[in-house]
């Protein structure tokens, strides 16, 4: 297959991608602990029914730890309160949180992975996106999930990443 032809068919595939409302390459978000070291990604996915959520620790404290997507696109170290409280889903005649993920487990190796596939978010702006109001954040927690929403959460917060949308390309 020539050069040109190659460009058109990307080019086709970028489109059709945009046509299904996915984005033409998964959203990625850095962790940083409260000394601003990198501590690992997440990297998401719109899939059908949801966004799958891959997340890798990089030399985090090895052990379970919560994991939740908060409302501000701001982690201000070292506490990151400034992450806010969970997302709630806006689209909902309840209160639902939705960035209220499962834990992870972060291993006693360098390097740990978690796959999460989550149906009460969306990359998008809408009830349920994260780039809502300009965007969101993903907090660590050093305690698994306690299952309640209050500011204490599961403990100290340890890592947080910005999660904003990327500029269009045209």
């Amino acid at each position: 297959m020539n050069l040109p032809r190659k460009v058109m068919s990307a080019a086709v595939l970028l489109a059709l991608m945009g046509c299904l409302g996915l984005p033409p390459v998964p959203t990625s978000v850095k962790l940083f602990d409260g000394q601003n070291k990198l501590v690992g990604f997440v990297d998401l996915l719109e899939i059908k029914g949801g966004v799958q959520i891959r997340v890798h620790t990089l030399g985090m404290a090895p052990g379970i730890h919560g994991l939740n997507i908060h409302q501000n696109a701001v982690c201000e170290p070292p506490s990151f309160a400034s992450a806010g409280p969970i997302l709630t889903a806006r689209d909902a005649k309840d209160s639902v949180l939705a960035g209220d993920l499962p834990d992870i487990t972060a291993g006693t190796t360098e390097w740990s992975d978690t796959t999460i596939s989550w149906p009460l978010i969306r990359l998008d702006k809408g009830g349920r996106g994260v780039f809502h109001n300009g965007g969101s954040s993903f907090v660590v927690t050093q305690e698994p999930d306690n299952g309640h929403a209050s500011p204490e959460g599961s403990g100290t917060r340890i890592a947080c990443g910005v999660v904003k949308e990327r500029p269009e390309i045209r």
